[in-house]
């Protein structure tokens, strides 16, 4: 549906670009096909906005936070040589939990596999299986993994060592509570990583604040494209991180079936076949290294089922 690039600076340079038309019905983002909307936001209990000359207060307070401005004075500064070890690390780990989804209902565009972002760090889905239902929550600021479930609770700390020494530690606390380690233990989409989690016994370290700057860095870009999707009327999954290539995104669903490009593997396919738009940050990688937003339209934002 576009063919867009990318978008420099932070996440609310994205949102400020959108062209939103009061008394027209209409946001649009350039390259995208127009999405209607009510033109005059309604209050919770029904009364209608006020006037015109109200509306961005009015805006700012249904969507419950600061103006754009202020949150980019928030905004951190992400170096990637400083903060990549970090990212990489939680990208590993996440992973383990993020094994579960893997079982859930498919939804459009793999939106089953995804993880929230809350207060403490990036929660799973709440997950109902085998007699026990549980999440599992990655608290970022915690330095620690939390499962929860219907049985009680279990916490493993995140400290230094290895991703195999973490995942053995993971599936002897969740088995606790009566739940199953995840049923593959394949690492994905993260380029030169050994083959499972029992493979990487790479020391390494873990560094609370970087760890803080990561969840600042989610939250910050959540918030800004929870305001963008809010408009939109269509199927649209919740703004969260997928655990396979560890971005956020907000993706917009039409019901309309689209070709996947042949050359794609079989789980992009799967997420390629309805037309939508992306918007997504990233912290970029050694080839490109500033965190940035980015616009798109391929299936980027998917993981191996396995």
């Amino acid at each position: 549906m576009c063919g867009l690039e990318g978008s420099p600076g932070s996440p609310y340079a994205l949102v400020a670009a959108l062209r939103v038309r009061p008394g027209k019905g209409v946001v649009q983002h350039a390259g995208s096909r127009k999405a209607s909307f009510p033109p005059r936001p309604v209050w919770p209990d029904g009364e209608p906005s006020p006037p015109s000359r109200q509306r961005s207060d009015l805006r700012a307070k249904m969507a419950g936070r600061i103006s754009i401005s202020e949150r980019l004075n928030a905004w951190p500064a992400l170096v990637h040589e400083g903060l990549a070890p970090m990212v990489d690390y939680v990208n590993r780990l996440v992973q383990v939990g993020g094994k579960y989804t893997l079982d859930e209902p498919f939804e459009a565009g793999w939106g089953n596999i995804v993880l929230d972002v809350t207060p403490r760090g990036l929660p799973t889905p709440t997950f109902r299986r085998q007699g026990v239902t549980f999440e599992v929550h990655y608290r970022l600021l915690d330095s620690d993994v939390v499962v929860e479930s219907d049985r009680g609770s279990v916490t493993v700390p995140v400290s230094d060592g290895s991703l195999a020494a973490f995942y053995a530690s993971f599936c002897d606390a969740v088995a606790e509570l009566g739940v199953r380690p995840p049923r593959t233990s394949l690492i994905r989409e993260i380029p030169g990583a050994p083959r499972k989690f029992e493979d990487d016994q790479v020391e390494r370290t873990w560094d609370a604040d970087a760890a803080r700057l990561t969840w600042t860095a989610f939250d910050l870009a959540a918030g800004g494209l929870e305001t963008w999707q809010a408009p939109f009327q269509g199927h649209r999954p919740r703004v969260s991180v997928m655990w396979g290539g560890f971005d956020l995104s907000a993706t917009r669903y039409r019901a309309h079936p689209a070709t996947p490009e042949a050359d794609r593997p079989a789980f992009m396919q799967n997420a390629a076949r309805d037309e939508y738009v992306s918007v997504g940050f990233t912290f970029g990688d050694a080839k490109s290294p500033n965190a940035d937003t980015r616009p798109a339209c391929a299936a980027s934002h998917a993981v191996s089922a396995q």
